[in-house]
This record gives C-alpha cells, sequence and structure tokens, in this order.
C-alpha cells in the first residue's frame, strides 16, 4: 500500500487521489443502502404498530368472537386504519398515496394505501399489504425509484395459562 501512495516520479498524487475517490464511492454506497434499509424497516415498523393497534381497537369484537368459539368478524374498517396511520406518524395523503417528507421538503418515501385485508378468509388474522418507492439520488438529483413490497401481519389470540 505505502508503494502505492509513494512515488518518485511524480505519480503519487493521481494515485492517491483515485485511491481516496474508490474509497469514498464505496462508502458513499454503503451509507445509501443503510439509509435505505433504515427507511424500510421504519416503514414496516410503523405500519406493523398501527395494525396492532388497530386490532387493540377491535379487540372487544375479536374477544366477543373468540369467546364463542369462533375466530370470524364481520367487517374490517380500512378507513378506520388508514387514518390512524396518516395521523400516528405525520403522514401526507394525496390520492391513492401516502408519502412522507423531510425538514426540507424533499419526499423521504412514498407508499401506497395499505391494502388491510384477512390473512384466511374473514378470520382475526389480519394482513396489511403496500408498496414503497424510495427515491435514489445521486448528486442531489433523483435518478429513479426503488420499488419494494411490503407485506405485514398481525394475530389477535388469547393466552392460556
Amino acid at each position: 500500500m505505502k508503494n502505492l501512495i509513494r512515488s518518485k516520479i511524480g505519480m503519487s498524487h493521481v494515485k492517491t487521489a483515485v485511491l481516496v475517490l474508490i474509497f469514498v464511492m464505496i462508502f458513499s454506497v454503503v451509507l445509501t443502502y443503510a439509509s435505505m434499509m433504515t427507511v424500510i424497516q421504519t416503514s414496516r415498523d410503523n405500519t406493523i404498530r398501527v395494525l396492532d393497534s388497530f386490532v387493540m381497537h377491535n379487540s372487544k369484537e375479536i374477544y366477543d368472537s373468540l369467546k364463542n368459539g369462533s375466530d370470524f368478524s364481520e367487517s374490517l374498517n380500512q378507513i378506520f386504519y388508514k387514518s390512524s396511520l396518516l395521523s400516528e406518524f405525520s403522514l401526507d395523503n394525496s390520492g391513492n398515496i401516502i408519502y412522507s417528507k423531510d425538514e426540507q421538503g424533499n419526499i423521504v418515501y412514498i407508499m401506497t394505501n395499505p391494502n388491510v385485508s384477512y390473512d384466511y378468509s374473514n378470520t382475526l388474522k389480519l394482513k396489511a399489504s403496500y408498496t414503497i418507492w424510495i427515491p435514489v439520488r445521486f448528486a442531489g438529483k433523483l435518478i429513479t425509484y426503488l420499488r419494494i413490497p411490503i407485506t405485514v401481519r398481525s394475530y389477535y389470540s388469547l393466552k392460556y395459562n
């Protein structure tokens, strides 16, 4: 490594600059990947938390159903779920998309309206499916969006001693 940085013919500055540039590019890709994974995990955790709270909000109906020996539910209020998601995590809504912006007004991520449904037909096992788009930027300019489909699940079950 010392021989690459040190040279008697005057080329040491060029080699050093190229090595630093390569290292910085690799470091930039690693940091970009880490920030995207953080956004995806945060979005997923937030959606799971709201889905769990949605199940808890309907816990009386669910408990009555389970107590009667059934795990069926009559209806599913998707509007309540969406409003809980928007209000709890300060997300903005525009048509069929939900988005999050940073302090400068740049879009952090865009997600479709979560489709809340039963994991199995009319059972109390719920799932929320949505697609998240994360903007990929280079030198401050938007290049493309990374599209990631996500499905989260929440179950209500009784604990027995």
